[in-house]
């Protein structure tokens, strides 16, 4: 250092308080974990840390970490000094949130957030500790898997044939992928010899620009043996994707055919997942 002293004062509304945490600190100058104060907000770290540690993310990662930030985090913990944040003012955040009717898993989202973005804090010096790590989170319960019945899955593909995107309709019930999968599916993803769809790539959007990204991993899907014409479709001419028909399926209003279609497909997405699963495990059994 440059050897001139340093000092700080200590407050505190007892004695008491003052000599603890007179104490604190000269234990931690002793074990040299002291961390000189931090003067930034809970809200001024969060939206640096969102802005400058996030380069390498992907864009709609970065973008939904940014709107819970601005809607949850910084609204209710923002104003608070980011060395004072401790784990019972987070955790009565999270109880507040649970109780005005957010989702157990949105929840588990806003935590996600905000964990990692004390986790730098500690990198960086600021804290000494990460105060979530003690939180208890909601339970998250997975919703039961009901899978359609085929009589079901009958009215489906006709009702499937009424629509104009009818075809990407019965790849995504017989394969189980995403709508983002499915849009961004490319000729050279499509093994016709194999019958293997490989998921290179999704389409995402972010502030109504259109783009593809890369999945975690990549992944393959093969339909079902139950619909063998899933390459059929993708041979003939009447498989292609327009612009506008990204637009729509991208916007579909809740009210449409085709936002009912798309509910049964998630049903059936599951269906297929129980499916690949209960083969999965035929095959290692052998």
């Amino acid at each position: 250092g440059t050897g001139k002293q340093i000092q700080k004062s200590i407050s505190g509304k007892t004695q008491r308080e003052v000599t603890r945490r007179l104490k604190e600190i000269t234990t931690s100058i002793d074990t040299g974990t002291y961390l000189p104060s931090c003067k930034l907000t809970v809200g001024e770290w969060l939206n640096t840390w969102i802005s400058e540690y996030t380069a390498d993310w992907k864009p709609l990662t970065v973008s939904n970490y940014s709107k819970q930030i601005k809607k949850h985090l910084i609204p209710r913990l923002g104003a608070a000094k980011l060395e004072d944040l401790d784990t019972h003012t987070i955790q009565l955040f999270y109880n507040s949130l649970t109780k005005s009717g957010l989702a157990p898993k949105t929840v588990k989202n806003i935590h996600g957030v905000l964990h990692a973005a004390l986790e730098q804090a500690i990198s960086n010096g600021y804290i000494s500790k990460n105060p979530t790590a003690g939180c208890k989170l909601p339970k998250v319960v997975r919703p039961e898997i009901k899978p359609l019945e085929p009589e079901e899955i009958a009215r489906m593909l006709k009702e499937a044939k009424k629509d104009a995107y009818d075809n990407l309709f019965i790849v995504a019930m017989f394969t189980g992928m995403r709508q983002g999968e499915l849009l961004g599916l490319s000729w050279d993803n499509v093994n016709f010899k194999t019958g293997q769809i490989t998921i290179k790539q999704q389409l995402q959007c972010k502030d109504g620009v259109y783009f593809l990204e890369t999945p975690k991993k990549v992944s393959s899907a093969i339909p079902g043996p139950s619909c063998n014409g899933i390459m059929n479709i993708f041979s003939s001419n009447k498989f292609s994707i327009s612009p506008e028909l990204v637009e729509d399926l991208l916007n579909l209003d809740p009210g449409t055919l085709s936002k009912r279609l798309i509910c049964h497909i998630k049903a059936l997405s599951q269906m297929v997942q129980l499916w690949c699963s209960t083969r999965r495990l035929s095959d290692e059994n052998r």
